[in-house]
C-alpha cells in the first residue's frame, strides 16, 4: 500500500569484564518503530543492521532510506 514507516535505531551499551579485568563495551543496535516505540519485526534487523536500500524484507516492507 506504500505506507511509509519509519524506524529509528537506538543502541543498547553492555559492559563486560573478561578474566584479567580489562572492560569491553559491546554496542547493540536495537530498532523501533518511531511513531509506536515498539521493536520492529526480526525480519527486517538483518537489513536495517547490514545498511541495505531497495531490497524487500518481506512483501509488506521495502527499505528505500537509512539515515545516520
Amino acid at each position: 500500500t506504500k505506507k511509509k514507516v519509519i524506524v529509528r535505531s537506538v543502541i543498547d551499551p553492555i559492559a563486560r569484564i573478561d578474566k584479567k579485568g580489562n572492560i569491553q563495551i559491546i554496542q547493540i543496535h536495537k530498532w523501533l518503530y518511531d511513531e509506536s516505540g515498539d521493536f520492529v519485526d526480526e525480519d527486517l534487523y538483518e537489513a536495517l543492521n547490514n545498511g541495505e536500500v531497495g531490497i524487500y524484507i518481506t512483501l509488506q516492507y521495502m527499505i528505500i532510506n537509512i539515515e545516520n
